[in-house]
């Protein structure tokens, strides 16, 4: 059993986004060969665009995952297993969510994903540094979160001083303001605390922090073998002519 697939990933997520989204679905086009029937392995796939690429990346991967494992007992990791393995997988999730991330909070698993998902972030500038690909569109079920912490190293990487980029993190509490009961009850439904459905005023400092003890954005992003190529591309495309990044 892969253990991306009962924390809390895009897998879990995306069932449930599009279980929300059901009454949203676009109607088929008039073109057949434009229709996308349901694919139970990517649950969002009816609501794709057609034309658009799309990136899929799961930014808190195995290592990630095997990371929060290890901060559960041996009897929770028995609980979850056996939670999961008979389809019980909001019971199983719970067991990770009130023993271990609530703990963390959302600044510590976002210094979490900084540590162990060096890979998935690499692949995500791999996209922002490719002209082609642009305009970008980052998101995640939230978009306060996995979409924050990649926009954070983005604007770090620009130069953006701390107080303009807490002005942008907190804007998500307005935006996410007129769902917010339904997403207190699906954080509650897996033993997240009520800070998982916010954005916590100290999480750009604090995690800010975290980065600039990494040596900043550039030496962080180069520690995930992101190329000062890669970085010079990112600030020629967002910005005009980069502050060129040597190796």
């Amino acid at each position: 059993m892969d253990p991306d697939t009962w924390t809390h990933t895009p897998k879990t997520e995306h069932i449930e986004a599009a279980r929300k989204s059901s009454s949203k679905v676009p109607p088929t086009p008039a073109d057949p060969a434009e229709a996308k029937p349901y694919n139970k392995k990517d649950p969002m796939a009816a609501l794709r665009v057609p034309g658009t690429k799309y990136e899929s990346i799961s930014l808190n991967g195995r290592p990630y995952t095997n990371a929060l494992l290890k901060q559960l007992s041996y009897w929770n990791v028995a609980k979850l297993f056996t939670y999961y393995s008979i389809g019980y997988r909001t019971d199983a999730i719970s067991i990770l969510g009130e023993n271990v991330m609530n703990k963390r909070g959302l600044v510590g698993l976002a210094e979490d994903s900084l540590k162990y998902s060096k890979t998935e972030i690499k692949s995500v500038f791999d996209v922002l540094a490719d002209s082609a690909n642009y305009p970008v569109l980052v998101h995640c079920t939230q978009g306060k979160d996995r979409t924050g912490l990649t926009i954070l190293l983005v604007l770090l990487l620009l130069g953006l001083d701390q107080h303009a980029i807490e002005k942008d993190y907190l804007t998500s509490i307005e935006g996410l303001a007129a769902d917010r009961e339904q997403r207190l009850q699906s954080v509650r439904s897996i033993g997240l605390s009520e800070e998982f459905a916010g954005c916590p005023k100290d999480w750009v400092e604090k995690v800010s922090g975290y980065i600039q003890d990494e040596g900043g954005a550039e030496e962080y992003l180069q520690s995930c073998g992101v190329s000062s190529e890669q970085l010079n591309a990112i600030r020629s495309i967002l910005v005009g002519a980069p502050q060129q990044i040597s190796t």
